[in-house]
Order: structure tokens, then C-alpha cells, then sequence
């Protein structure tokens, strides 16, 4: 039983270690998971197809610029220019419950 609680208190300090760096380089989110909560999922979710070794995965997510995206999903006229300095938060609710700004 000591071994298994010892197992436990490693892997939640790692996973805190991770979500630290991956905060201080700009990851938005961060998830954790392992091939038996991934059992029922669909096979494209079988973590052994890319890596057969695989017992766990960390899904990292980085909001995209919405200003870039909006002129994509609108087909405006696209060219490189400085970021978008705009807040589409406050127009638009599709992301708001998921939106790190909010």
C-alpha cells in the first residue's frame, strides 16, 4: 500500500512539474491521461497505434490568435501582418466557457 501511495505522490509531483513548465512557456492547458481511461474510446484514441509503448499521454493546448482565425474560417484576404491586438471575446460566445482571457 505504501509503495502504491508513494507511486501516486511521484506521478501528481510530476504532473505539476509539467503544468509549471509548460505554463511558463505559453501552454494554455494542460492534460494528463493513460491507456485505461483511454479503454473506451475510439481506436484512433489507442495511444499504442503512434506509440506502442506508450502507458500514458500529456495533451498540451495553445490558444490561436482569433483575429487570424476569424479572417481564415471568413476567407478574407489574408496577409502576414502584426499581431491582432483585438479582443473577440467580448464579441463572440462560441469559446467563452473555455476561453482562458475570460
Amino acid at each position: 500500500m505504501a509503495t502504491a501511495t508513494a507511486t501516486a505522490t511521484a506521478t501528481a509531483t510530476m504532473e505539476q512539474q509539467i503544468t509549471a513548465l509548460a505554463r511558463q512557456v505559453g501552454v494554455d492547458l494542460v492534460g494528463f491521461t493513460d491507456r485505461a481511461r483511454l479503454a473506451d474510446a475510439p481506436p484512433s484514441s489507442d495511444l499504442r497505434f503512434t506509440l506502442p509503448n506508450a502507458e500514458s499521454a500529456i495533451s498540451l493546448v495553445v490558444a490561436l490568435d482569433r483575429g487570424a482565425v476569424r479572417k481564415y474560417i471568413t476567407n478574407a484576404k489574408l496577409e502576414p501582418s502584426p499581431l491582432v491586438e483585438e479582443d473577440w471575446c467580448t464579441e463572440c460566445n462560441f469559446c467563452v466557457a473555455t476561453c482562458p482571457t475570460q
